[in-house]
């Protein structure tokens, strides 16, 4: 036994020789000892177990998603499917990683369709009731700039995707749908988000030649 202890034994030894029995001292020392070194070595262990933790939290990516605007157009030749557009933000607080293997899922009163995502379209312009206008780009594509290049730590991804929901009309995705947004991560982990179309701005599709051209 060493350090203050061993001080202090020692001037309880000087000072109050008679009050306290040395053997009692001695041991009494011995088990304060015991406890502040359990204390200290599992504060320690403690403290290294969290940083290990921290290291192998950012070795792995942890995305998530957020949908920002959507916009459902009639398509078919009887209206009978729907052209869905969103744009979402993927974020990520982990490793570097792309996001891919990207899926849509629409349920409407319990029944679930799947979507197909389409070919980036050439220019797209999405414009609100309040005359609100998005112009979306074919560079823009969500599942193309999340998984050309990895989304590194603390980043972010944002851009659109275009998905034909068949056998659902448009009405009924914008009343009652919800849809749900799937993707992975470089090691398969999957993600997934969910939006309430009931929630969403009235945006509606307009055709880009009848723009005017702006100076």
């Amino acid at each position: 036994m060493s350090g203050i202890l061993s001080i202090l034994r020692e001037a309880l030894s000087i000072f109050l020789p008679n009050q306290v029995p040395q053997r009692s001292l001695f041991w009494n020392c011995v088990i304060i000892a015991f406890v502040i070194s359990a204390v200290i070595l599992w504060s320690i262990e403690h403290m290294k177990k969290n940083k290990l933790e921290k290291e192998l939290d950012h070795s792995k990516p942890k995305l998530f998603a957020e949908i920002g605007i959507t916009a459902v157009a009639p398509a078919g030749e009887k209206n009978e499917n729907s052209l869905l557009i969103f744009t979402a933000t993927i974020k990520n607080t982990g490793a570097p990683s792309i996001a891919s293997d990207f899926k849509l899922l629409v349920k409407i009163d319990g029944k679930e369709t799947i979507g197909h995502f389409l070919p980036s379209l050439k220019e797209t312009r999405l414009l609100s009731t309040k005359g609100q206008e998005i112009l979306l780009n074919f560079n823009d594509n969500l599942v193309i700039k999340s998984g050309s290049q990895p989304i590194v730590s603390g980043g972010a991804v944002t851009g659109f995707c275009s998905v034909l929901i068949s056998n659902v009309i448009q009405e009924d995705i914008s009343s009652k749908g919800i849809i749900i947004l799937n993707f992975k991560d470089v090691y398969e982990n999957n993600y997934a988000v969910e939006y309430n179309m009931a929630s969403t701005g009235p945006f509606e599709f307009i055709d880009p030649n009848k723009i005017q051209k702006r100076d």
